[in-house]
């Protein structure tokens, strides 16, 4: 079934986007939660005339995540943990632990767009990709550092 796409649908195509889907696909999802449409002759018309405020919408939200991501960058995360032998953390940092301290700094991303290409078990600077919006991704400097052990009172 060929749909017009009113909204974003990850992995499958953007705002404004004509394209052809399963069928199952456009009945069950699409279609219902409002994400496309059919695109008929007299569909595809009156989606011209829409056309430009969809765009708008579309570049305003690529404007926002290019300053999203400028103050991505600025960012070094710093996080202190308890080290064993040979500098191994005990436990790694995780998307979620990233995602909750970006927002502390006033960043509301999600963990799921935090993309972890290795697992961060030592102590060392690491760099992060967050997958922001369609193809602009941001890097993320990870600082571990290790926990300072407090002196034992006798």
């Amino acid at each position: 079934m060929k749909v017009i796409f009113i909204e974003d649908v990850e992995g499958t195509a953007y705002a404004g986007d004509i394209k052809e889907v399963a069928n199952g696909f456009a009945r069950n999802y699409l279609v219902p939660r409002k994400l496309a449409f059919a695109a008929t002759k007299k569909s595809i018309k009156g989606f011209q005339e829409k056309e430009k405020s969809i765009l708008k919408k579309a570049e305003k939200k690529i404007r926002d995540t290019q300053n999203l991501k400028e103050q991505i960058e600025k960012i070094s995360l710093d996080f202190k943990r308890k080290v064993g032998k040979e500098g191994k953390l005990f436990g790694a940092v995780t998307s979620q632990e990233i995602s909750e301290a970006l927002l502390g700094k006033g960043i509301d991303i999600g963990r799921k767009t935090i993309r972890l290409k290795q697992d961060m078990k030592k102590i060392g600077e690491y760099l992060v990709e967050v997958a922001l919006y369609r193809d602009i991704k941001a890097n993320l400097k990870i600082v571990i550092e290790a926990e300072e052990e407090k002196e034992k009172q006798e």
